[in-house]
């Protein structure tokens, strides 16, 4: 027996936007991250315009993807993305942290599921 192939993804209805501010949410039961625009003004606050909400285990693998990813991204370009001490430290990102991304990484895995 043949098993069935599966359709290409269909994306065309999916609504684009850029984020460079989010906000992320634990619960018990599931994960959410909220994206938005960062201000330009001190006056205003944030815009925010989409919420993914998802399982505590969808969050973990995506967190595992993304690094692998971004990780295969930086080799392959020769570049290291960084953010500086004063970001790192207003996200609450402990040096140590940071560094999972300088750690060695098996590159060898899948890019995207």
């Amino acid at each position: 027996m043949q098993k069935p192939q599966r359709l290409p993804s269909d994306h065309s209805d999916i609504n684009e936007s850029f984020s460079d501010v989010f906000e992320t949410h634990l619960t018990d039961w599931s994960y959410a991250i909220t994206f938005g625009l960062r201000s330009v003004r001190p006056d205003e606050p944030h815009k925010y315009n989409s919420q993914e909400r998802m399982p505590l285990a969808q969050a973990k693998a995506l967190a595992v993807l993304m690094l692998r990813n971004i990780r295969r991204y930086e080799q392959a370009a020769g570049i290291d993305i960084d953010l500086p001490r004063d970001v790192l430290e207003k996200l609450q990102i402990p040096q140590e942290d940071w560094q999972l991304f300088r750690e060695p990484l098996d590159l060898d895995g899948p890019v995207t599921p």
